[in-house]
This record gives structure tokens, C-alpha cells and sequence, in this order.
């Protein structure tokens, strides 16, 4: 019968509060930026809400996770899934709040803070199409599954042989 450790790994340790400190402020610094880089993506390609970049924000939280020394467990994926759904609802209110900005002579950031929830929800309903829902939730998938715990070994996820359990 199987223990809680697979054959001839150790026990992973829990990180410290200190290493989950650090990487909750790197993904602080880390999120205005990458919704920098959507927003900008999004008004180069003109109308629309460019949704897949929430793929990159999914690849960004899974990369700085693990380059923070965290080992993938549940915490770590609800860090990324609620990193890559922070950054789309921010990148989504600015990139409708450049739109609606720009017909008005406001800034982006001007633009943002006079926007409501009810003119952001009509004009995001025009701007956001299926595609960008659907890239959504496959990034929402992505950041869960790539943070999440395997179960077995190695990189396919089956188990050793069981020649090799003792």
C-alpha cells in the first residue's frame, strides 16, 4: 500500500510565511505591468478586449510562483487563478475606459476613474466578444491546472512501476 510520499521522494515542506510574502509582492509589481502590456496590445489591435492575453497573465503568476520557490499545491494555484482574474477585470475596465475616454478628449486614466459600473458593463458587452470568454476561461484552467498538485511523478503524471515501490 502507498504512504502520503511516493517512492524515494521526500516530504515536500510547506514554504514560509516569509516566502509566500515575497511572492504575494511580486505579483503586486507584476500586475500593473502586465496589464499595462494588455492594454496596450488591446488599443494597438483597435476594438476589442485582446483576451488572450489573460494567457499570458496565466504563464506570468505560474512562472513568478515557481521562481519564488513555491511548490505547486492549491494555495499556489488559487494565487494564480485570482492573479489572472484580477489583471483581466483591471486590464478590461481600462481598456473600456480608454475607449470611452478617447471619444470624450479624457486620458485612459482620467477615463477610469469617472467610469461607472453600468456604462463599463454596456460598453464592455460591445467590446468583448465570445473569443475573449472563451480565452478566459481556458487562462482561468491554465493558471489552475499549471499551479496545481500532480499526482504522480514525473513530467506525464503517471505513477513509477510498481517495481520500483518498496
Amino acid at each position: 500500500m502507498l504512504g502520503a510520499v511516493s517512492a524515494g521522494r521526500p516530504p515536500v515542506p510547506s514554504p514560509s510565511p516569509s516566502r509566500w510574502l515575497a511572492a504575494g509582492a511580486v505579483l503586486l509589481l507584476s500586475l500593473p505591468l502586465m496589464v499595462a502590456l494588455w492594454v496596450a496590445v488591446a488599443l494597438w489591435l483597435g476594438p476589442g478586449a485582446a483576451g488572450f492575453m489573460a494567457l499570458l497573465l496565466a504563464l506570468d503568476a505560474t512562472l513568478l510562483l515557481a521562481l519564488c520557490g513555491l511548490a505547486r499545491s492549491g494555495a499556489r494555484a488559487l494565487s494564480a487563478f485570482a492573479f489572472v482574474l484580477a489583471g483581466s477585470a483591471l486590464a478590461a475596465w481600462v481598456v473600456v475606459a480608454a475607449e470611452v475616454g478617447r471619444s470624450f478628449g479624457l486620458a485612459p486614466w482620467e477615463s477610469a476613474l469617472r467610469l461607472g459600473p453600468g456604462l463599463f458593463a454596456a460598453i464592455g458587452r460591445e467590446l468583448a466578444g465570445p473569443a475573449d470568454a472563451v480565452a478566459l476561461a481556458v487562462a482561468l484552467g491554465c493558471a489552475l491546472w499549471w499551479n496545481a498538485p500532480r499526482r504522480g511523478g514525473g513530467l506525464n503524471g503517471r505513477r513509477p512501476a510498481p517495481s520500483s515501490r518498496r
